[in-house]
């Protein structure tokens, strides 16, 4: 995936996407994650694509559709994660009175 225009870009997508995957194993693990600077960075390498030659942005286009997949992936796991939670404060939340009818 090189670039004429900026060879860097290669190793930000890398570097993204193992970041995005060490969050969603420590997700599914039900670790904490930080995903607050998730939405700069990927406007930030959206702008650094549109900037690029028209004929290098194809493997850019592909790589970051790839992070958005992998996103895709977390943002799911975090779905998952909020109504696994949800569901267990509704039973906490229940009145044992209407338990036993």
């Amino acid at each position: 995936m090189q670039t004429s225009s900026d060879p860097t870009l290669e190793e930000d997508f890398r570097t993204l996407k193992a970041e995005i995957w060490s969050d969603l194993l420590k997700a599914r693990a039900g670790q904490i994650i930080d995903i607050s600077k998730l939405p700069d960075r990927l406007q930030a390498l959206h702008m650094r694509i549109a900037k690029t030659e028209e004929i290098d942005r194809a493997p850019l286009i592909t790589a970051f559709e790839e992070v958005l997949g992998i996103l895709d992936e977390l943002s799911k796991e975090i779905q998952h994660r909020y109504n696994e939670i949800s569901g267990q404060l509704k039973i906490l939340d229940a009145d044992p009175a209407a338990e036993k009818e």
